[in-house]
């Protein structure tokens, strides 16, 4: 899925976190990202307590929260690795050897 937007349904949202849900044990920075949107937007989409007519529907946003901050620790870890020095570099260190022999 693309980018959450105002025009998202909740079922968009829906399908995106759920396709972004194994970013941390596949490794993959843009799942979590895709993951910490559709967590907004659950956030956003679902009051905690929604009726409609004789329908009551209520749901537990501290979950998605939960999971929204977890989300944003791990790519704050993971997001400098898979972006420094370019692609298929991540996590890849150079030794400076300026002044050695001074």
């Amino acid at each position: 899925m693309a980018t959450i937007t105002s025009s998202s349904t909740q079922a968009e949202i829906i399908e995106a976190y759920l396709d972004g849900v194994s970013y941390d044990t596949e490794g993959s920075v843009s799942k979590g990202k895709t993951f910490i949107e559709a967590c907004r937007g659950l956030l956003v989409m679902h009051p905690a307590d929604w009726q409609k007519g004789a329908h009551r529907i209520m749901y537990r946003p501290e979950l998605w929260q939960s999971q929204l901050e977890r989300a944003l620790k791990w790519l704050e870890a993971h997001e400098d690795l898979s972006t420094s020095a370019g692609p298929g570099r991540a996590g890849v260190k150079h030794l400076d050897l300026r002044g050695f022999r001074d």
